[in-house]
């Protein structure tokens, strides 16, 4: 008994002599140091940013990695600043390991966890920045992955702060997997007696002569039954893969804007059929 209460006051000592060594000086040039650092990822990712924009091939590339210059500024900078603002000593290092490690870990589970998920995110890579994802209701581009949180860029232009440790629990679907291309996905409808063999020529043409079109890849329309309200019809799905994943609306609208025109100069836009 003697024993755990002499340690414990010797443990609160060694706490109590460290804190005593920190001064305002100190606690001033973390401040700035701190300061310097957040400046420092500000310019790097910035630049990173603009030479994206400049070398539109290499936009994906870039912006991945600009994300892991970012983090490992962060972490090696904050060590290091640590290192020389405090030099601490061997005894230091380890208090502040075993004393501090508790009370963070209590005080800042969600923020540890979201960073340490992050790091996982950069590794893993079940998505990266440039990505177009799914994730609960929401879809859009992956704009940035940061220490504690993904940023996802939808479609309407709104940007969705979403913490780190949550990827790591739920499904998320990227539609590019790091790739500049994207498959998509058209649906059209028609009555059940239509002439299936010209719609299906009159999609590919129009699909396969869109200049958001990536040809590289292969072009396929798939053509079903569907049970309505009012009776069977017809369904054709055309599946082909977008330039970059920003045309991915621009590219459906041209396909079917097209499509329908052209039916329209064949007189067979009594064909199509309403989804409902």
């Amino acid at each position: 008994m003697n024993e755990t209460v002499t340690d414990t006051i010797a443990k609160t000592q060694k706490m109590a002599s460290i804190f005593d060594s920190v001064n305002p000086e100190m606690i001033l040039s973390l401040v700035m140091g701190f300061l310097t650092l957040f400046i420092i990822v500000r310019i790097v990712s910035w630049s990173l940013q603009y030479l994206a924009i400049k070398i539109p091939f290499y936009r994906l590339s870039i912006l991945q990695l600009n994300t892991i210059i970012t983090h490992m500024i962060y972490i090696f900078g904050t060590f290091w600043l640590l290192y020389v603002t405090l030099n601490p000593s061997q005894e230091m290092i380890y208090a502040f390991i075993g004393s501090g490690a508790v009370a963070i870990g209590f005080s800042l589970k969600d923020l540890i966890s979201s960073i340490i998920a992050g790091i996982i995110l950069i590794f893993d890579k079940p998505f990266q920045v440039g990505d177009r994802i799914q994730f609960r209701d929401n879809y859009g581009d992956i704009i940035q992955i940061g220490l504690r949180s993904v940023r996802i860029q939808t479609l309407d232009d709104s940007t969705v702060t979403i913490p780190n440790n949550l990827f790591l629990s739920e499904n998320v679907a990227s539609a590019n997997s790091g790739q500049r291309d994207m498959l998509v996905c058209s649906y059209f409808y028609f009555k059940n007696n239509c002439d299936i063999s010209r719609m299906i020529s009159l999609l590919e043409e129009v699909t396969s002569t869109s200049r958001y079109a990536y040809l590289k890849k292969p072009l396929k329309v798939i053509v079903s039954t569907e049970k309505f309200e009012h009776g069977i019809g017809v369904k054709a799905t055309v599946k082909a893969y977008v330039l970059e994943t920003v045309y991915e609306k621009a590219f459906v609208t041209d396909i079917t804007k097209r499509f329908y025109e052209a039916l329209r100069e064949e007189e067979l836009a009594d064909q199509l059929l309403s989804e409902s």
